[in-house]
């Protein structure tokens, strides 16, 4: 997948998670460019990044961004109040969507409970902090929602 598609990607789960998540919000607002702080934005003010990982499901690792370019971004730059995590199953089509405070992803930096760290991922520009969903446990605010349309495909 080149760096456009995942963009588009990430454009399409930021609607999904407003139509899904926010629906009783009266207005949100979407983050225009690239290097921005959130990617949603109540009209109460409450600031949401949303992320879509392919590989959670296969890895069980959640991917952080903190550098990109050898420059902050990602959890090192954000602005947001909430991180929201869709893990995708075959066709893109979203298994659950955990919605994550960003002080707890911090706190889980802070002390070291990710799994691993990776550098140079993404086109070998962006490094990461990987961290399994047990490294929420034990934190509150935490709000996991399943796609009750999901349909998993059995392959013979």
């Amino acid at each position: 997948m080149v760096w456009a598609e995942d963009l588009a990607l990430g454009k399409k789960f930021e609607l999904v998670y407003f139509e899904n998540e926010l629906i009783e919000e009266e207005k949100i607002y979407q983050s225009e460019g690239l290097c921005k702080g959130w990617d949603l934005e109540t009209f109460a003010g409450t600031r949401y990044e949303v992320k879509a990982c392919r590989r959670w499901r296969s890895t069980g690792n959640m991917l952080v961004e903190f550098a990109c370019n050898k420059k902050d971004s990602g959890i090192s730059t954000t602005s947001s109040d909430y991180w929201a995590f869709y893990q995708l199953g075959i066709n893109d089509q979203w298994i659950k969507v955990i919605t994550v405070p960003t002080s707890v992803i911090k706190d889980i930096i802070r002390t070291k409970k990710y799994h691993s760290y990776f550098y140079g991922a993404e086109y070998k520009k962006s490094d990461f902090f990987l961290f399994k969903e047990s490294a929420l446990n034990g934190y509150s605010g935490i709000k996991v929602s399943k796609n009750p349309n999901y349909q998993r495909t059995v392959r013979a």
